[in-house]
């Protein structure tokens, strides 16, 4: 059973959020993170409120709203729970009210800007800063004057120039590209190497080749194999010879020497494999 509590809050905004617990004082962290409960029970939160106990109170998104969830037990804030959370309530609807405000002056001198100098107010205007991406599809509306949106200048048509607005050319989601092959993205000023991805598909060469990476965590085969070679009696006429990872059946597979006798015996003598190997015997 659950030891955990959850409380409906009727916040909406994480962003909000956030600030309003930032204004409190408290230290949070954003993203998808695990709180701890009675028994080492766990629940995942996507803003966490860290407490000197190590178990963090939780604001998880619930479908419609941020609810608050947490072990009671544990509860250490200076205030109640009831009192804590109006004042989150109370600060959370300041900040939108504020941000309201700001965006509707936003709105109101923007309605009356001409960024492109065209002549048409930009409340009208359907291409703002005139390169030719309308703003309905511009990334960037109001950025850079003065160039046309084409295949050499702004690669992925979202309007925002390859040269300087767009740092992400390809928009592939990564800012910068693992040029050393190491796993690591290189932060650059922008993305250069068109359509390549970090992690299972790279086009190193931008060759429209991609070449596959599949990794498997083999821990739990490791250990697996540990306990079968220590409580196995290998029979007569059958014996339990290894656990094959999936990774390398995969690959054998695709290589088709998966059903090659020869070619899978010369694996399983191979002593590189032994960690694999339940029964010691050669094959």
């Amino acid at each position: 059973m659950s030891h955990f509590t959850k409380i409906k809050t009727k916040l909406y905004n994480l962003t909000i959020l956030e600030k309003s617990l930032d204004d409190l004082s408290l230290e949070t962290e954003i993203g998808s993170k695990e709180i701890r409960g009675y028994n080492n029970q766990k629940h995942v939160a996507e803003l966490v409120i860290k407490q000197s106990n190590n178990h963090d109170i939780g604001f998880a998104w619930n479908g419609s709203e941020y609810e608050l969830v947490t072990d009671l037990m544990f509860w250490s804030q200076p205030y109640s729970i009831d009192k804590f959370l109006n004042q989150v309530n109370q600060l959370d609807g300041i900040i939108e009210n504020v941000n309201s405000s700001i965006v509707n002056i936003e709105g109101n001198i923007h309605a009356h800007e001409d960024t492109d100098n065209d002549g048409v107010n930009n409340s009208i205007d359907t291409d703002d800063d005139n390169d030719t991406v309308l703003d309905i599809n511009d990334d960037c509306p109001r950025g850079d004057l003065w160039w046309i949106s084409g295949p050499l200048t702004d690669y992925d048509v979202d309007g925002c120039r390859d040269s300087g607005e767009d740092m992400d050319d390809d928009n592939d989601g990564v800012y910068g590209e693992d040029y050393n092959n190491d796993g690591w993205v290189e932060e650059t000023t922008g993305d250069r190497r068109r359509f390549d991805f970090i992690g299972n598909n790279q086009d190193l060469d931008d060759d429209g080749v991609y070449h596959i990476e599949t990794k498997q965590d083999v821990t739990n085969v490791i250990n697996n194999v540990k306990m079968l070679s220590e409580t196995t009696t290998p029979g007569k006429d059958l014996r339990h010879v290894a656990e094959i990872p999936m990774v390398v059946a995969e690959q054998a597979m695709r290589e088709g020497w998966f059903n090659d006798k020869a070619k899978m015996k010369a694996w399983l003598n191979n002593s590189d494999n032994s960690i694999f190997r339940i029964w010691k015997g050669k094959v």
